[in-house]
């Protein structure tokens, strides 16, 4: 009965975000909490092999992962022109349209079918 109510007063989008975050923090907080085991002689291994703190890893992927404007822009470039296209299309219907009334004017216009 409380999982009906739970899931007839709270959207399911909502659910399924809350579950992921608490997922995404579960696994966040154990691996903060087990730290980050360092190498003993940090002086003598190079750069490129030593750890670094997985936060700081984490939150530099993130930001590194939001599309650019160009990334955008390639993504949609064929939505916009399909978009461009149909404007394209109804512009010159409406001033065909609306050169045919001022030619004829005429109270209607249309096909006839015999």
């Amino acid at each position: 009965v409380v999982l009906w109510v739970l899931l007839a007063t709270v959207p399911t989008r909502v659910l399924v975000f809350a579950g992921g975050l608490g997922q995404f923090g579960w696994t966040l907080s154990t691996k903060l909490r087990r730290g980050d085991p360092r190498p003993k002689r940090l002086a003598q291994t190079p750069k490129s092999e030593r750890s670094s703190n997985p936060l700081n890893t984490w939150l530099m992927n993130a930001f590194l992962g939001l599309p650019s404007d160009e990334d955008l822009r390639r993504t949609y470039f064929w939505d916009t022109q399909k978009v461009l296209q149909q404007e394209a299309a109804t512009r010159s219907t409406d001033k065909r349209s609306s050169r045919l009334r001022n030619l004829w004017q005429a109270k209607w216009y249309g096909t006839i079918e015999i």
